[in-house]
């Protein structure tokens, strides 16, 4: 896993992935409690979508969630699935994210409070 992540997170497979010029977006893929949501590299994963979405607006489509009912953005998915995650998401913060290293959660923390607005224009994108 170290050689994945890296020494520093520009290192890390996820940021390199994200930032592949044949990246488009990102698809992340929530159960029900909505788990990636609670974890700080894939909130890390959210924030370089943000940073993104606003350097290449015109090809770059942003954050799409999906579940076992299918992607959220289509309009498809069932209106209670809906409903439910839209009121999970009004409580999760993403500085409450929690790493499996203390290390990596405050290396992406450092991340997001460099980045302008901080957590708060994390929050607001999630």
């Amino acid at each position: 896993i170290s050689e994945e992540l890296g020494s520093h997170w520009t290192e890390s497979s996820f940021y390199l992935a994200l930032r592949s010029e044949t990246c488009v977006g990102t698809l992340m893929v929530l159960d029900d409690k909505l788990q990636p949501l609670t974890r700080s590299w894939c909130m890390f994963e959210v924030l370089q979508t943000l940073i993104l979405h606003d350097e290449r607006p015109d090809d770059f489509t942003g954050l799409v969630f999906a579940t076992r009912s299918g992607v959220l953005r289509s309009g498809n998915a069932p209106m209670e699935t809906v409903m439910s995650f839209a009121a999970r998401l009004a409580d999760i913060r993403m500085e409450d994210a929690a790493a499996s290293s203390q290390a990596d959660k405050n290396m992406i923390d450092t991340a997001v409070r460099e980045q302008s607005g901080g957590f708060k224009k994390m929050n607001r994108y999630v």
